[in-house]
């Protein structure tokens, strides 16, 4: 079995108050962002705009 490494820079930019929930958390930044990536790369990530957008689509359909 061959197992690739990737290594690249990727420009973020997060809300303060999302920094500052991490930190009060004791969670590292780094340990936060791979959590980040790991749940865009597995479509677990789920932005808020799109559930409210669903929301009101099922408002509209009941």
């Amino acid at each position: 079995m061959t197992i690739l490494s990737l290594q690249a820079e990727i420009p973020l930019q997060i809300r303060s108050k999302s920094f500052t929930d991490v930190h009060r958390m004791g969670i590292p930044y780094q340990t936060f962002i791979s959590s980040i990536l790991h749940q865009y790369l597995h479509g677990e990530l789920v932005f808020r705009k799109t559930v409210e957008m669903l929301k009101g689509l099922l408002k509209k359909a009941s």
